[in-house]
């Protein structure tokens, strides 16, 4: 039984260890979330859509909220930076489970215009995220506002 259990887990994690898939901005702003996203949120999705989240609000210089952002992921142990410019950061998440590991493509696009931080975050795998993607979110927020930065 345990064997047919970790067999159709394998097989619908999918393509889990697949190269990041960050999809990038264009016009100023990143790809929205759609159905062919199974776990995803993006700041940039409707307020009416399963997908939407909040932007990260800030006040202080466009400079120190960059900074703070890239503290504040470099802070999580599962995470790394793949791409740093002065408006937009990729990361990807690794979460190591017994059988499987899965990765989580994160996308930050900072908009010095409208102080706002916007973010996407999806995962590689089929699985479901059970919210694990609006949390991971709602950490940084909380840590962002808290400034949790050391």
């Amino acid at each position: 039984m345990n064997y047919i259990f970790l067999f159709l887990l394998l097989l619908l994690s999918g393509c889990n260890d697949e190269k990041a898939r960050h999809k990038g901005f264009f016009r100023a702003n990143l790809f929205p979330c759609d159905e062919a996203s199974y776990a995803c949120k993006s700041s940039f999705n409707s307020p009416q859509d399963k997908w939407h989240v909040e932007p990260i609000k800030y006040t202080e210089p466009t400079e120190v909220a960059h900074e703070k952002l890239n503290k504040i992921i470099l802070q999580n142990s599962r995470a790394r930076i793949l791409k740093l410019n002065p408006t937009y950061i990729t990361a990807e998440y690794k979460l190591s489970l017994k059988v499987l590991d899965i990765y989580d493509d994160a996308e930050f696009l900072i908009m010095p215009e409208r102080q706002e931080i916007h973010v996407r975050i999806e995962s590689r795998s089929k699985l479901p995220d059970l919210g694990r993607i609006y949390r991971l979110i709602e950490e940084i927020r909380f840590k962002y506002f808290q400034n949790d930065v050391r």
